[in-house]
Formats: C-alpha cells, structure tokens, sequence
C-alpha cells in the first residue's frame, strides 16, 4: 500500500487545481489525505477522503509543496513514506481572469462490439471537432469507485478498451485542441 505518484493540474484558469494520487492498490477501505503548504508556510490540511484527488485553490503566486498520505480504513495503517509535489503557481494561470467559455458541440457515443474473440468497448467522439484535438480517455465501471481505465493525451477520437468484467461502463473524454480543454460524458452501456 503506497502512492507511487501524486500530480497536479491547473484548471480553468483561475488557480484551481486537481490533485490527484496514483495509488498502487485501489478500493473502498483506503482514504486519502492531503497537505499543502504555501509560499509563505501557510499550510491546508484535508481530512481523510475516499476520492484519491481532491480540488485546491491556489490563491498566491510561489512554491507549493503537495504531500499526500493514505490510509486503510480496515486496519487504520497508514502509509510511511509521503509522496511530495512541487509546484510553482504561474501568473498566466493563477491571475487570469476566468475566459468566456466558446460553445463545444462534441459528444461521445459508446457501445458494446459483442461476437468477438475480445468483447469491447468502441467510444467516439462526434460533431464540432478539429484536426488538432488529442482524447484522454477516462473508462468507469458503475459500482467502483475509481476509474478502470485512464489513457494518456491520443490523436484518435475513437478507442477501443476490452472489459474484463462484466457491468455497466461509461466514459468521459478530455479533448484538447485549439478550441480550448473540455470534457464531455457518454452514455452507459451494458457488459456481459
């Protein structure tokens, strides 16, 4: 039980972040806690959570030190070694005013390809789209509480994924590209 990684993301151009831990064991009896501590040594302690991220806002320009902690709930052992995330809030995102959000007309269609060696999932993404774009994809399975699957930034805007449970799936895909960073949600399918 430990978190091998902890990163940071600046969303929406106003200082918010997402903090999210890469946990090397995932399910419901760990928690997760977070400390951040600021520029000048003020620090935010989070109580213990089930949800591995948790969103921050930074509220000053400078140095942040993310450290993250994890516990198991069942046991209450907690873990030893502390992942720590440095990050420096930049003008450009941390005091930019919020931008008007430009209108995305994109969807995300999902099904289930059955008769295959490999069942799988095929998702793709619709309408308003530019050549540019790249997909993260991000697979949930109704009932867990993390997500099954996460992709790196890809140039397709189709992908496959092969379940290996049975359950209802959804996906939400992160698209990047010159009409800005957004996300859009599917709708749910049924494996079995």
């Amino acid at each position: 039980m430990k978190i091998e990684e902890v990163n940071c993301f600046a969303l929406r151009g106003d200082g918010t972040l997402l903090i999210k831990t890469e946990p090397d064991e995932l399910g419901d009896k760990y928690q997760y806690c977070f400390y951040i501590t600021d520029t000048d040594g003020g620090v935010f302690k989070s109580p213990y959570v089930k949800e591995s991220f948790i969103m921050y806002k930074a509220e000053k320009l400078g140095v942040y030190t993310i450290k993250a902690f994890m516990k198991n709930t069942e046991t209450d052992e907690k873990v030893n070694e502390v992942s720590e995330y440095k990050l420096t809030a930049k003008k450009a995102w941390l005091l930019a005013p919020a931008k008007e959000q430009p209108q995305k007309n994109a969807s995300v269609s999902l099904e289930f390809l059955e008769g295959m060696e490999n069942p799988a999932i095929i998702a793709t993404v619709k309408g308003d789209i530019t050549d540019d774009m790249e997909y993260a994809w991000y697979i949930y399975k109704e009932g867990e509480p993390d997500t099954e699957y996460r992709s790196p930034y890809l140039p397709d805007r189709t992908f496959l994924y092969y379940p290996k449970k049975k359950g209802t799936y959804s996906v939400k895909v992160f698209i990047n590209g010159s009409k800005g960073k957004f996300s859009v949600k599917s709708n749910t399918v049924e494996v079995s």
